[in-house]
């Protein structure tokens, strides 16, 4: 071989390394807000205290739920992560496919920055993408993904959404794709198959609010429940007099 073949060879091959190494480094790509989400900085004692918030607060939701009007509750980014990192992997691990794995979110305003690590044959990486979030009518969840990528690559939202899609109806979920002027929007249905109307117990979603490191949601419940309640209630202070005139 000449020097002029072997120059061309050498400057081919390394050509060539240099693209597969930057392949390589778009696919293994780890967004910046996912690494600070995984919590390396937080002991695991804390992120313990953090998940257990966000249960408190959870279960503090449902109970307003069921026996308020009006019901509200805000969630830290820190305690959600918390709980990502240390309930959902040991207790609910059922609810994630079996390719994803240490799902994280960063809240912003108006947006969600959402990452997991997943595998596909030999390829292992971070899935991430940005969420726009917004209720677009009473129990009904608008979802617009803004981007999605694998590393810093692109994915095309028909070849993951529309899978994820018919796997979340075939589960129970009630969801479907709709034109906005923006572009395709996920819309998920927070109803179950009861209908609003013989309902009596409905809990109705109005307002997801998105603030740096926090989530907010707000709601009421449907006429037929408050009713209910206030006569429940009604009775039971009744019951309460009663009870007192009988011990005097």
């Amino acid at each position: 071989m000449n020097r002029k073949r072997a120059v061309i060879s050498v400057g081919l091959v390394t050509s060539l390394a240099a693209l597969a190494g930057g392949a390589v480094w778009l696919l293994t790509h780890q967004p910046g807000f996912y690494r600070a989400a995984l919590l390396p900085h937080i002991s695991p004692d804390e992120r313990g205290r953090q998940a257990e918030q966000f249960v408190k607060a959870t279960l503090q939701l449902v109970n307003e739920i069921r026996n308020e009007e009006r019901w509200s509750q805000e969630f830290s980014e820190q305690a959600i992560n918390s709980w990502l990192a240390e309930e959902l992997p040991v207790k609910y691990a059922e609810w994630l496919p079996a390719d994803v794995a240490d799902p994280r979110v960063k809240l912003e305003k108006d947006g969600v920055l959402i990452a997991f690590r997943t595998h596909r044959g030999a390829w292992s990486g971070v899935i991430s993408g940005r969420l726009k979030v917004w209720v677009a009518s009473p129990n009904e969840l608008a979802i617009e993904i803004q981007t999605l990528s694998a590393g810093l690559i692109p994915i095309p939202l028909e070849e993951v959404v529309g899978r994820f899609v018919e796997s979340m109806n075939d589960s129970g979920w009630r969801m479907q794709w709709k034109q906005s002027a923006s572009g395709d929007v996920l819309i998920v249905s927070l109803d179950d198959a009861v209908s609003a109307e013989e309902s009596s117990d409905r809990a109705v979603l109005e307002a997801v609010e998105l603030l740096p490191g926090e989530l907010r949601v707000a709601g009421r419940r449907q006429a037929k429940a408050v009713a209910r309640t206030a006569q429940k209630r009604a009775l039971e202070s009744q019951a309460g007099e009663t009870d007192e005139d009988a011990v005097k």
